[in-house]
């Protein structure tokens, strides 16, 4: 690794995540306090999903045309400004719901530029053989940041006034932003590129338009991209029923305290970090694909027990599992994208795929919701836990399940 400037990456993303806790925890939370209305925590929630729908296949076409370093430290620069109009307006004693729910519309559009660029960033600070532990690491890292930084908000929100505790998110994503400005590796070329800055970026020959027919055609026409790009839509389908359920779930079928929940939500942020530990150990044993499928099949059979679990303590460790399962599935995936597509396509595979990956999510969610008031949360989960096992077994039959077969063949014509 280009241990220098990956580890500053890492930090200062991880403060960045750290400081984005005190925004998911406080949004929802001021929405409710100025309207104690359930529409418009979801009008809040939906905001963020319309940015992807509106924004989702410019945004990775565009990243792919600049300078993606500096495109994220712009995208810092007015994630800090976005969040700080918060404070300032409750300061002046004029802050309306209709402005909460434009911040959330502008930072995840600003996100959305900021991550299709940043999808490019392992891939130049490391080689490929080191993507996994890479990833590994940054999952890690996110997630315990978001696992202190959630309880440390509630503890914040209560010395001081919310809106003004979201200086601290503006503050992170200044140190973002200078961490960034410290880092000499270029993001636009992959490790090992000998290329200089000034090279790095070339005149486009093409449109924006052609750059996103471009981007969704080369995902049309790679066999493993476009089962990659499936697999995940399979599974953000499958996480709307059950994120948008959980809580239901929770509180009808283990009859769990405001605690309780508390306790099953970070038991699964504990899992996600033993199993980002272990991802190196297990990738130096399985290809890519085959991990996924694995993981995904265990995950299913655990969640599958955990909706049939009539009590919160049973639930913890099946829940942790679960979690852990799921997360060693994104770090193998994400890293066989970066280490097939190619650097130049990189924005456009990415944010086309979390277009894609918000549409089902969404689905899901809706059709969650109307089975379970239809049925019951314990019969869609144990529906969703079967239907993703059988999901694995048609998976195993494609090349997916058999990828250290068919990588070197795929980078091959890229």
């Amino acid at each position: 690794m280009r241990q220098g400037d990956f580890w500053k990456f890492l930090s200062g993303e991880t403060i960045s995540v750290f400081g984005s806790a005190f925004t998911s925890f406080a949004l929802p939370l001021l929405v409710y306090q100025i309207t104690h209305s359930p529409i418009n925590l979801a009008f809040d929630a939906a905001a963020g999903s319309l940015s992807y729908l509106f924004f989702g296949l410019i945004g990775g076409a565009f990243a792919d045309r600049v300078n993606r370093k500096r495109l994220m430290m712009s995208m810092d620069i007015l994630n800090a400004l976005t969040i700080s109009t918060i404070p300032l307006l409750f300061l002046l004693h004029t802050l309306p719901v209709w402005w909460i729910y434009m911040v959330s519309f502008l930072m995840t559009t600003w996100t959305i530029l900021f991550q299709a660029a940043n999808a490019a960033a392992p891939p130049s600070l490391v080689p490929q053989d080191k993507l996994i532990e890479a990833n590994s690491r940054l999952m890690t890292a996110f997630v315990a940041a978001s696992l202190l930084g959630s309880p440390l908000a509630g503890i914040v929100f209560g010395i001081m006034p919310v809106p003004n505790a979201l200086l601290f998110d503006a503050a992170s994503y200044i140190i973002s932003f200078i961490a960034l400005l410290s880092i000499r590796t270029s993001f636009n070329t992959p490790y090992g590129s000998v290329e200089s800055e000034q090279t790095q970026v070339q005149p486009q020959k093409q449109t924006l338009r052609q750059d996103i027919i471009e981007g969704l055609r080369y995902i049309w026409q790679q066999p493993v991209i476009r089962l990659i790009v499936l697999f995940l839509v399979s599974i953000n389908f499958i996480n709307g029923v059950v994120f948008a359920e959980l809580i239901f779930f929770a509180k009808t079928q283990l009859h769990a305290s405001n605690f309780q929940y508390g306790l099953l939500v970070a038991a699964g942020s504990i899992g996600i970090i033993f199993s980002s530990l272990a991802a190196k150990w297990i990738r130096q044993r399985l290809a890519f694909g085959p991990i996924a499928i694995y993981a995904l099949g265990l995950a299913s059979i655990a969640f599958t027990l955990f909706a049939l679990t009539s009590t919160p303590w049973l639930a913890l460790p099946l829940w942790l599992v679960r979690a852990g399962l799921f997360a060693l599935v994104d770090v193998n995936i994400i890293s066989l994208r970066q280490t097939i597509v190619p650097n130049r396509l990189l924005g456009r595979v990415v944010t086309t795929s979390r277009v894609l990956y918000n549409l089902v999510s969404l689905v899901g969610t809706l059709l969650g919701g109307y089975l379970v008031a239809v049925t019951n949360a314990t019969l869609v989960f144990v529906i969703v836990g079967i239907g993703t096992l059988l999901l694995c077994i048609g998976f195993l039959f494609t090349p997916l399940g058999t990828m250290h077969q068919n990588i070197q063949a795929q980078t091959s014509t890229t």
